[in-house]
């Protein structure tokens, strides 16, 4: 998230603008995570619903799941490819053919996979495999800026229990942020933060809070909320930005 000097923050504008950077940078982030560990949370599907009951049914969905995610994950790479080719360094070297690059159209780009991964959220609502299907969904209707559609697949899913779970629900919240919804929002972060299941998200949840405060005007809670993450979190990146949030504050009231 940049910077925003003294004049600038004086301005309505600007801070609103800073504000809305912040929603941005915290689900840019998320995004970037859920797609580096999309693989990660494919190994684990075995994990969850440990009951003897559930484990051979969220296998099964697991099993069902595989295709699509694969489709879906090979078109992901190769548009993440395609938007990285770096540079030919040898001129005269034959340069490789590149990936196509996404054209902007979801149709276009994924076909129907987004209604394969929607469509098996609908079958298997209240499951870890339809929740991982929901984080795919969501991930692609945000890429081509349809947040009401990631929105309402990630309330299909309804988990929130389990690794899985907790990734739905935060990004629902933020979702529901960006678009000015922050009561909804800080609902489900505050009942996320009730469990110990959640306190790998802790300081993004806080943070996210913090933001959703200041932009209705609770200055007090916002300070409180960034003030704990940046002495739980001293050295890191949510720290530090935490810090800088903090920061931000003072220039407005100054």
């Amino acid at each position: 998230m940049s910077n925003v000097t003294h004049e600038q923050a004086k301005k309505p504008d600007a801070v609103t603008e800073q504000l809305k950077r912040g929603f941005e940078w915290t689900t840019t982030h998320s995004s970037i995570a859920i797609g580096a560990s999309a693989i990660f949370l494919a190994v684990l599907g075995g994990y969850f619903g440990l009951q003897s009951w559930s484990l051979h049914k969220e296998e099964k969905l697991q099993g069902e799941l595989f295709n699509i995610e694969r489709e879906y994950l090979e078109k992901k790479e190769a548009f993440d490819q395609a938007q990285a080719v770096p540079p030919n360094a040898d001129p005269k070297a034959e340069a490789p053919k590149a990936p196509a690059k996404a054209s902007g159209n979801i149709s276009k780009d994924y076909a129907d996979i987004p209604q394969k991964l929607t469509a098996f959220v609908d079958r298997n609502v209240g499951t870890t495999a339809g929740g991982m299907a929901a984080l795919y969904a969501s991930e692609v209707f945000m890429t081509y800026k349809q947040p009401e559609t990631a929105i309402a697949v990630l309330q299909k899913a309804n988990l929130s229990k389990g690794l899985v779970g907790s990734l739905t629900q935060n990004r629902l919240a933020s979702l529901l942020a960006d678009k000015n919804d922050c009561a909804a929002a800080l609902g489900i972060w505050t009942q996320m933060m009730k469990s110990t299941d959640n306190a790998f998200l802790s300081a993004e949840i806080k943070l996210r809070m913090g933001l959703c405060a200041e932009s209705t005007g609770d200055k007090a809670q916002a300070e409180k909320l960034y003030q704990e993450v940046a002495a739980a979190a001293k050295d890191g990146g949510n720290g530090k930005l935490a810090e800088q949030l903090l920061r931000l504050m003072k220039v407005k009231t100054n």
